[in-house]
């Protein structure tokens, strides 16, 4: 994920988690707030220390990142995503975090299109 796709600074963090929709998972919590136009699509991860070592929460990261990859045709453009892993995220499969990341992604641009 190329620098300018990535949410870097605490004020776009909080930004995000404030005056987004959130939508909890299993696995994850997808905080979604749709800019104008004019913004790239850009994600943030948070890994907390619940989830296990670094290692572990580099793990979980990296699953986070292929996810977004491979489905980032079907993202909306200038939408900030924040994805924050739930403690459970380090022991499941990654088909299984899939699933849980994408149903929440969908749910949360519904509820920001009412």
């Amino acid at each position: 994920m190329a620098a300018p796709e990535r949410l870097r600074t605490k004020a776009e963090f909080g930004l995000v988690k404030q005056t987004g929709q959130v939508f909890r998972g299993r696995f994850v919590l997808v905080s979604v707030l749709v800019n104008s136009p004019d913004h790239l699509r850009r994600f943030g991860f948070i890994v907390t220390r619940k989830t296990g070592n670094a290692v572990i929460r580099n793990r979980c990261r990296r699953r986070l990142k292929e996810i977004i990859r491979a489905n980032e045709a079907y993202m909306n453009d200038s939408v900030w995503t924040v994805v924050i892993a739930r403690a459970t995220l380090s022991s499941a499969r990654y088909v299984d975090i899939e699933k849980d990341f994408i149903s929440a992604y969908n749910a949360a641009m519904e509820m920001r299109s009412r």
